[in-house]
């Protein structure tokens, strides 16, 4: 799982900024030199396992399966806009597996939601980073 998580850490590293929409325009915010979110900003990731737990992560305080391909990950802050989210599902022999995401534009809780090609709900892990403008 270690190696797997990793690829999601590596792709985030390569970001040297972060842009996101407020009041109809799109506003870029230049990450510090050691990638961590700037002062009102507030980034978490981490991997889920398909039963739900919650693997290595940053800045999550919980995270669980609520039925079946349907997962809740809790932050530990609330974002006062809508965040960025990717996440990548990990099926390992469904190659078509596909997460998506849901939230408020405000709040700590992301809703994913991980199926198969045809939109069948599939138990998969995956990670996930989020970044967003904090309350």
């Amino acid at each position: 799982m270690k190696k797997i998580f990793a690829l999601s850490i590596v792709f985030f590293v390569v970001i040297s900024s972060f842009a996101f929409a407020q009041e109809n325009k799109v506003v870029v915010v230049p990450l510090s030199s050691n990638k961590t979110a700037p002062p009102g900003f507030f980034m978490a990731f981490g991997y889920v396992g398909p039963s739900g737990n919650l693997g290595e992560s940053y800045g999550v305080l919980s995270a669980s399966r609520t039925d079946f391909g349907d997962y809740t990950v809790t932050l530990e802050k609330s974002f006062s806009a809508g965040p960025i989210v990717t996440a990548t599902a990990f099926s390992f022999g469904n190659s078509d597996a596909i997460v998506t995401w849901s939230s408020s534009n405000t709040g700590n809780t992301i809703f994913f939601y991980v199926a198969n090609g045809t939109g069948t709900p599939l138990d998969s892990g995956f990670t996930f980073i989020v970044y967003g403008p904090t309350q």
